[in-house]
């Protein structure tokens, strides 16, 4: 059995119903400038969220594979064994595929069209490899951003840092004054 082979076997029994694989989400989420990635963690026991303001990077692909590079670094600190990463980016999954899969590190040895995508994000496909290397048995699986609890999450990160004013504490406490102001006027 090829490697492509066993990745695609080892996908089957990942994603079948009832499989204990740790599920993580995601996204990234761009608007006026502002880049936030998110991953949604669903380990069967509860549930985990992470986010992170990408402050100089206006790429949505790069804050997609922040989000990545965030769930592997997750996977490689706990004791997960194998983990199901949805991503919506069908370029990342595919580069995944020469370049980590099949062991194609040169950029040569890599399909002209992924090209782009594999020097975008070397580091993150040296993190794979060196996650594979710890015996995780980890695949990539396409999601739409309307299925996705991390876009959600990117969304509502993002929103917090342009309308910071707007935030739910600012909300409560502004509610909680207009209350005092108008029990006063009632008296």
């Amino acid at each position: 059995m090829n490697a492509v082979d066993k990745y695609y076997k080892t996908k089957q029994e990942l994603l079948q119903e009832g499989a204990y694989a740790v599920k993580i989400f995601c996204d990234a989420s761009l608007k006026d400038g502002v880049l936030v990635s998110a991953i949604y963690i669903d380990d069967h026991i509860r549930i985990h969220t992470k986010t992170k303001y990408l402050k100089n990077e206006k790429n949505i692909q790069k804050g997609e594979a922040y989000a990545i590079k965030m769930a592997l670094d997750h996977i490689a600190k706990h004791f997960y064994k194998e983990a199901v990463i949805y991503t919506e980016i069908d370029s990342i999954i595919h580069t995944h595929l020469f370049s980590v899969v099949l062991g194609k590190t040169k950029i040569q040895e890599i399909p002209k069209q992924l090209r782009p995508t594999a020097r975008m994000h070397q580091k993150l496909w040296s993190q794979f490899r060196y996650v594979y290397r710890m015996n995780k048995r980890i695949v990539l699986q396409k999601i739409e951003s309307n299925k996705n609890p991390a876009h959600a999450i990117a969304c509502q990160e993002r929103e917090k840092i342009l309308h910071p004013e707007s935030s739910s504490t600012w909300k409560r406490w502004l509610i909680t004054l207009c209350n005092r102001l108008i029990a006063q006027l009632s008296k």
